[in-house]
């Protein structure tokens, strides 16, 4: 493991629809800050523990728990931006699948995903049109090309690390597949 490249504490909100690999994220980036391994944490809520010195991070999907809460950005800023550099990571997901998935895992009904989908598409949205520092992490590509993908998020994070966890593709399930020639 390794940690940042500066000598200030970063505090990492992981943050994403439901079902948009926001959690296999969150737990790669506890492990390339050295906050915890890869296999430690399961990516649910906070990885180090807020009010020590240190790395942390947070993953939050959007929405999170049940029944569903909505995380509060400007309180996450205003409440670690004085201690830490705080860095948001925004995963995304193809949304049919995403949604799906969603219906499958939680048994939700088609008209609260959607929902859901439109709420944290402004949330993010709105995240993105702010001065804060942002990185938006596609797990699709993330299947695709790997290692050089996530080089992308350790630079992102201030580490370098050669970490490549195992990555499946989650997306087949929810694919109807025909042969290919």
């Amino acid at each position: 493991m390794a940690g940042p490249r500066d000598d200030q504490s970063l505090a990492v909100f992981v943050v994403g629809p439901e079902s948009s690999g926001s959690k296999l994220t969150a737990r790669i980036a506890a492990h390339v800050l050295g906050v915890t391994t890869f296999d430690e944490w399961d990516g649910s809520g906070w990885c180090g523990h807020e009010m020590r010195p240190g790395n942390r991070v947070c993953h939050r999907s959007l929405p999170f728990m049940l029944p569903p809460k909505w995380p509060d950005f400007d309180e996450w800023i205003e409440n670690h931006g004085a201690t830490h550099q705080v860095r948001f990571i925004v995963t995304t997901r193809d949304r049919s699948i995403s949604e799906r998935s969603r219906i499958r895992r939680f048994h939700k009904g088609p008209e609260q995903v959607t929902n859901e989908t439109n709420t944290a598409v402004h949330m993010i949205q709105d995240l993105l049109a702010r001065e804060t520092s942002t990185h938006v992490h596609s797990y699709e590509t993330m299947v695709l090309l790997g290692a050089p993908y996530l080089n992308l998020l350790y630079d992102f994070l201030g580490v370098e690390s050669d970490f490549m966890p195992e990555i499946l593709d989650g997306n087949r399930p929810y694919i109807a597949e025909e042969p290919l020639p």
